[in-house]
């Protein structure tokens, strides 16, 4: 399977291909009935709802840069570098594909791949 596909799985279903059912597929498909589910308040407000009440949140926190080079990730922002053993990143696939935040070299597949979706970059096809 390439990269594009397994990019695309990835960001359609929220895991590798290896790790997603026919069975789940179907039944998200049948719920969301072809509609493109939003969160109202917003995935920010869904994530730090689900998580411990001691978790250390920073909403809204523009990041300049991820950096992967020791035991734990360094997050680059204006407010502060933040040091995490996980982050969850929630951007569009055009500043995902973009420049705007310097990446890991590991996450260069998941760039390049985020660079072929046409998910809001306003790219028209013309035949």
């Amino acid at each position: 399977m390439g990269p594009f596909i397994r990019a695309f799985c990835g960001f359609a279903n929220g895991v590798a291909p290896d790790r997603m059912s026919v069975t789940d597929y179907l039944a998200y498909d049948k719920v969301t009935a072809g509609r493109n589910q939003r969160v109202p308040a917003g995935y920010g407000t869904l994530v730090a709802a689900s998580l411990p009440p001691d978790t250390v949140l920073r909403m809204a926190t523009p990041v300049q840069a991820i950096k992967d080079d020791g035991p734990r990730l360094i997050i680059e922002a204006p407010r502060g570098n933040l040091s995490a053993r996980a982050a969850i990143l929630m951007v569009s696939t055009a500043i995902l594909s973009g420049s705007a935040i310097k990446m890991p070299a590991l996450l260069a597949f998941w760039q390049n791949a985020a660079n072929l979706l046409p998910l809001g970059s306003g790219l028209i096809a013309r035949t």
